[in-house]
């Protein structure tokens, strides 16, 4: 790497280093102490940089101005890398050189003399015609040579030599910049006035130059607004919690605010949930728990917290622990949530562990001999037992009940008791699950997402009684210290909505049957299709419960995937993660250069649409969804205002947005433009900005290949006197199609046909 090369590089690296504040240096200190004049520049050429570093081979980055910036000294020159004196005074510019893989920064005074304090590069009162007038935000840049190639003021195809100087405007306006020094940088509000001279032959040793004049005008980019979330106005007398507000979209799906509206909450019902972990002091249960039951048995090592077998009342359950898990705390919040009026009961057979219950055998005979006397409306069981299919398919029971167990469902049922049960969580297309979903007499339920759709991993059967959400922030308990409130997902969430529902129910109408209610609430849901199960019963709240109520029903509701943004790919296109903001409509920043980052922070969730259509790259690949067959998709996306450093936005920070993205195939006949090359030529980047397709002054990104790649074509990389660029290789004869895109706020996208022949 020759000495020039190696000074390039520490300009591109000037955009890394900020020139933070260094300590006090003696003059003893300094490395260097040069004076010039004002207007005058101290450039890479003035300074014996091989004496100084004492090696042959070194890597150069800077100069970084730590003091006197923008008062004494600007940097600037053609390639921005030369300190220019500004006003009378002293500065101090650093520069870091590498030798043998050591770094050491070296510090250069220098004082600029020749005027007052108050004394500014003079301005130069030139009158000229302008050839262009262009306007750019602080911080922006000007990319002179693509702003001159499309604006038509060179008439010939390539520019081999450029040289800009400015003529006009304070340097606190405008300063030279860019990868070559040859840009127009936008410091702070004002205009300036610039000379440019161009040169087209590369072998004429005494170019001819063409000389144009622009003016450049800075203004201040307007401030960024960042929506805050409205806060939901509770409609009901009750108490409206931070997780109710956060819920507010699954409320919306089974129109539950509705309900609540009528004066249906459930209240005087009684929900008795089978599980572990209560965590009984949850203010969400505060005066809503009718009785604990601990249950345990005589040849059961585990014994209630009284030492007995059996212990009812305050008191009589364990508190949540590692051990125990949690669960029934997210079951009984669930219930809560759909009904906020209903009342509990509480029961943990001992010897459980997280996630599953002790004997309940002796649960089951609890309830059938205290359903009259405690009026259990319904008993929800967010457990199960997997069924083996090979066992199923041998001895033909998909189904076993070695122990009678549905019996006892029954006579529950025939108490008054709606026994209900969730389906399970291995995905399965086609299964009633395990024991006691899969029972005759249990109403099992499966899981949907918050769109309405089954969740991927809810298990299915053609003997699903309903449908119902999960995956609402209901209450936590204390060791789970993830604060008063948590998601809780699966079927386990799911089952207990269903609860909700029947405690609402026999709030309208106490003498209803189980049979009738859960008859009724499947007549009255919304239809639902799965991949091999049709017209799966998803829970609709208000229908439910003005038919169960006589009263005028409203019309139903459309619950349908409703974007809300839409992007079009073609196959092979892909899309990032700014067009999705964008198209989401989120209220945030959507360009990056602007300081607001985007921060995603889980994966997409795919909530429709097969990935042979829509395929999720690896997340090094830069896209976040490349179409890959024609269809459509929909996503869940996830996006926060996030600006680095290790504090990620917090839950409520973040917005989500549904985003329908529609894939087809380009018709060739549509493309934008349709270029030649022959196999083995190199079709060169500048000829996209000659084809008229793109507006004027725009930067455009390399090609992005929607067919052909690899076969017919490819890109190769080629360093040019502008930098590195990549072109379209002719590999072999056919045709390839590749996507153009500006890179601007408001980007432009061309679509080209490159037929390659012999």
């Amino acid at each position: 790497m020759n000495f020039l090369s190696k000074f390039f590089l520490g300009v591109l690296l000037l955009t890394v280093f900020s020139a933070a504040t260094e300590a006090p240096i003696a003059a003893a200190d300094f490395d260097l102490v040069v004076g010039i004049e004002v207007g005058e520049s101290l450039t890479i050429n003035d300074i014996d940089w091989f004496a100084l570093v004492n090696s042959d081979s070194f890597d150069l980055s800077g100069p970084f101005l730590t003091e006197g910036d923008g008062s004494a000294c600007v940097l600037g020159g053609k390639y921005g890398g030369d300190v220019v004196g500004k006003a009378s005074g002293t500065c101090i510019a650093k520069y870091i050189v590498e030798a043998d893989g050591s770094p050491q920064s070296l510090f250069f005074r220098v004082d600029v003399g020749g005027g007052s304090d108050t004394t500014e590069v003079p301005a130069t009162t030139t009158t000229v015609d302008v050839d262009l007038v262009a306007e750019i935000l602080v911080g922006e840049t000007f990319v002179t040579y693509l702003g001159f190639k499309n604006l038509g003021l060179v008439d010939s195809f390539s520019v081999y030599a450029l040289k800009v100087n400015l003529i006009e405007g304070d340097a606190s306006a405008c300063v030279l910049g860019g990868g070559h020094g040859d840009d127009v940088v936008g410091k702070a509000p004002g205009t300036c006035l610039l000379e440019a001279s161009l040169s087209f032959d590369p072998f004429d040793p005494s170019p001819n130059w063409e000389v144009v004049y622009f003016r450049i005008n800075v203004t201040v980019p307007p401030p960024t607004i960042i929506a805050t979330a409205e806060t939901f106005v509770p409609p009901v007398d009750f108490e409206w919690t931070e997780a109710r507000d956060a819920n507010k979209d699954y409320f919306d799906l089974v129109q539950a605010i509705e309900t609540w509206n009528l004066g249906y909450t459930g209240e005087g019902s009684v929900v008795a949930i089978i599980d572990s972990g209560f965590e009984v002091t949850h203010p969400d249960f505060t005066d809503r728990i009718i009785l604990e039951v601990c249950l345990s048995a005589e040849n059961l090592d585990d014994k209630c917290p009284n030492g007995e077998d059996l212990a009812e009342g305050p008191g009589a359950l364990y508190p949540p622990t590692k051990f125990s898990g949690t669960h029934g705390t997210g079951v009984a919040g669930v219930v809560h949530q759909f009904a906020p009026d209903a009342r509990f009961i509480f029961i943990e057979p001992v010897g459980g562990g997280p996630g599953s219950v002790g004997r309940i055998d002796l649960a089951y005979n609890w309830v059938l001999d205290n359903a009259e006397r405690y009026g259990i409306d319904a008993l929800v069981m967010s457990y199960g037992e997997n069924v083996s299919q090979r066992e199923a398919l041998v001895t033909g029971e998909d189904c076993p009940d070695p122990d009678d167990e549905n019996g006892k469902f029954a006579a529950m049922k025939a108490l008054g008791v709606v026994p209900i049960a969730a389906s399970g969580n291995d995905g399965f297309l086609e299964s009633a699950g395990g024991t006691p979903g899969c029972y005759e007499d249990v109403a099992s339920v499966g899981w949907a997402n918050r769109y309405g759709l089954v969740d991927m991993a809810s298990n299915v059967h053609e003997s699903l009684a309903l449908l119902a959400p999960a995956g609402l922030q209901v209450a936590a308990a204390e060791i789970e210290d993830m604060g008063s409130y948590a998601p809780f997902p699966g079927t386990s969430g799911a089952a207990p909505v269903v609860g909700a529902l029947i405690a609402i129910a026999r709030q309208i109408n106490p003498g209803a049957t189980a049979d009738e209610l859960i008859e009724l609430a499947r007549s009255t849901a919304y239809s639902v299709d799965d991949f091999l199960v049709k017209d799966i019963r998803l829970v609709d709240f208000l229908t439910f419960s003005q038919t169960l109520a006589g009263v005028t029903v409203s019309p139903k509701k459309d619950i349908s995937l409703k974007p809300d943004g839409v992007v079009n790919l073609f196959v092979g296109e892909s899309v990032g993660r700014n067009d999705l903001c964008l198209a989401g409509g989120f209220s945030l920043d959507c360009f990056e250069q602007h300081g607001v980052q985007k921060f995603i922070p889980r994966s997409l969730d795919r909530i429709s649409g097969f990935a042979s259509i829509c395929e999720i790259p690896s997340a090094s690949s830069g896209s976040l969804i490349v179409g890959a067959s024609p269809g459509t998709c929909f996503f869940s996306v996830g996006m926060a205002p996030w600006s680095g450093g290790d504090d990620e936005p917090t839950e409520a920070e973040y917005q989500e947005r549904l985003i329908q993205v529609n894939v087809e195939t380009l018709d060739l006949s549509s493309v934008d433009s349709v270029l030649e090359i022959k196999v083995g030529e190199l079709l060169d980047h500048d000829v996209f900005y000659i084809t008229g397709v793109f507006p004027n002054n725009l930067f455009l990104g390399d090609p992005e290949f929607l067919r052909g790649e690899g076969s017919v074509c490819t890109l190769v990389g080629k360093q040019t006197y502008k930098g590195p660029r990549v072109y379209v290789f002719g590999k072999a004869p056919g045709t390839c199609v590749v996507k153009i895109k500006s890179q601007s706020e408001i980007p432009s996208v061309g679509y080209f046909a490159i037929n390659v022949t012999e």
